[in-house]
């Protein structure tokens, strides 16, 4: 169950790249269904972006990465097949 907007905090999770850049995943729906709002905030902690993702995990299992520039994740589809995702982050 997810909580409700005004009892939670302003972002729902988070995860860093190999040049320390900082994603933060909002609640705000992205783009697509299934796609949330990340801020990304540079090393300096500046505000750099905001992009639409697909979630990167997987009871609780991380199932994304960050290398040169994009997001790879592996999403498992309604069949219980896999597919590799990969978003062009910055």
């Amino acid at each position: 169950m997810e909580p409700s907007r005004k009892s939670a905090l302003p972002f729902y999770s988070y995860f860093t790249d190999e040049n320390g850049y900082l994603f933060v995943m909002t609640y705000e729906p992205g783009k697509k269904p299934g796609e949330y709002l990340y801020e990304v905030i540079s090393p300096e902690g500046k505000l750099v972006n905001r992009i639409s993702l697909g979630p990167y995990f997987s009871s609780g299992n991380i199932l994304a990465k960050v290398y040169r520039h994009h997001l790879y994740l592996v999403r498992e589809k309604e069949s219980g097949e896999k597919e590799l995702v990969v978003y062009k982050i910055y």
